[in-house]
């Protein structure tokens, strides 16, 4: 049986790379954010999730360690 190697693993380009967010990552977080809320919260509004966007972006997202 072969064994996997996790040091080779975290360090394969092919693999999810983990890293902290930083402000230029944001509003790509937030893209992803709202897809996954368009596709999965059908209660929310339009404008419920327009008011939440402009928050995530500049208030929480800021201020929270990722």
């Amino acid at each position: 049986m072969a064994t996997l190697d996790i040091a080779s693993v975290f360090n394969d380009d092919r693999f999810m790379k983990i890293e902290p967010a930083v402000p230029s990552y944001f509003e790509r977080l937030v893209a992803i954010w709202e897809s996954s809320v368009r596709a999965t919260h059908h209660f929310l509004q339009d404008s419920d999730i327009a008011a939440l966007r402009p928050l995530l972006l500049n208030a929480y997202l800021p201020n929270l360690t990722l």
